[in-house]
């Protein structure tokens, strides 16, 4: 089998999606409690002939839309597989509207909903501080998307996915320590991992308070449109401050380490159904790469 440096993914419905250097795999309990697989290559033959690969932040941007464009592939599988259906029915108009839809919802949540509560904050308290505004909105920030995970963990449906999330975590873990992959070694390991989509969002939470005060604009609009355009270029510095956070600086580190306390947010303890489902993810993935 080839020897995977990083390995990422997402829960679905009754599922795990995970991918690897160029291709991804997704394993789905359907129905009947048997469990269905698919493997398929993600890589744009776009991206790998341009080198985007090698370009920092540029590359993180591009990862950050395939990545978007694979959960929605794969909740889509997972929705017709629970639906009795064959396969996904998803048109690139569907998938590029999904992706639309996904980005406005990103950027109300950690763009403009924070601003406007920081503006009617700093209205309140009659501020003229453009330094003091960014700190504030960097709070109001971190507390909408806080706010935002509690809320959506308290839907019950949610909770299987929470599980699949954390047997998603788990396996990841163990094939990354070298263990063999067994319902007892995949137990022993953690439900949170650094690389996960929470802490990725803590960095680009922290990032654009940084960026927004290079950019002080002062006039409202200019404000709100400078905090949209400047969301790419937020993605792509968060996704090379993500990839060194394990490897180099210990303050990173403590960044990551915060993302993996809010992972109790987001994940929950499978249980062993939802590991053997993660495990069989892995191996077609593995499988697949090889």
């Amino acid at each position: 089998m080839p020897e995977l440096r990083k390995i990422g993914g997402q829960a679905v419905i009754e599922g795990v999606m995970l991918r690897g250097k160029q291709s991804y795999s997704i394993a789905v309990k359907g129905t009947d409690d048997s469990i269905f697989t698919f493997c398929d290559t993600y890589k744009w033959d776009w991206v790998k002939t341009m080198g985007i690969e090698k370009i920092p932040l540029i590359r993180g941007v591009v990862m950050l839309l395939q990545s978007i464009w694979l959960g929605i592939r794969s909740l889509g599988l997972s929705a017709a597989i629970q639906s009795g259906e064959k396969e996904a029915k998803i048109s690139n108009w569907e998938l590029v509207g999904s992706m639309l839809t996904a980005f406005s919802i990103g950027t109300v949540i950690c763009i403009l909903l924070p601003f406007a509560a920081a503006g009617y904050t700093g209205r309140a308290l009659d501020l003229k501080s453009m330094i003091l505004f960014n700190i504030i909105e960097g709070v109001c920030r971190f507390a909408v998307f806080v706010a935002y995970l509690w809320l959506i963990t308290k839907i019950p449906e949610v909770e299987r996915v929470l599980a699949y999330h954390g047997a998603e975590h788990k396996t990841v873990n163990a094939y990354e320590k070298g263990l063999e992959l067994n319902l007892l070694n995949v137990k022993t390991c953690s439900r949170f991992h650094p690389r996960c989509g929470t802490s990725f969002i803590l960095f680009f939470i922290i990032c654009a308070s940084v960026v927004f005060s290079v950019f002080p604009v002062r006039d409202l609009l200019g404000r709100v449109v400078m905090r949209v355009l400047l969301v790419p270029l937020l993605a792509g510095i968060s996704y090379e401050l993500i990839s060194l956070s394990s490897r180099f600086s210990p303050r990173l580190s403590g960044i990551s380490g915060l993302g993996i306390y809010l992972q109790r947010l987001t994940t929950r303890e499978p249980d062993d159904g939802q590991i053997e489902v993660a495990m069989v993810a892995l191996h077609r993935l593995l499988q697949r790469e090889a």
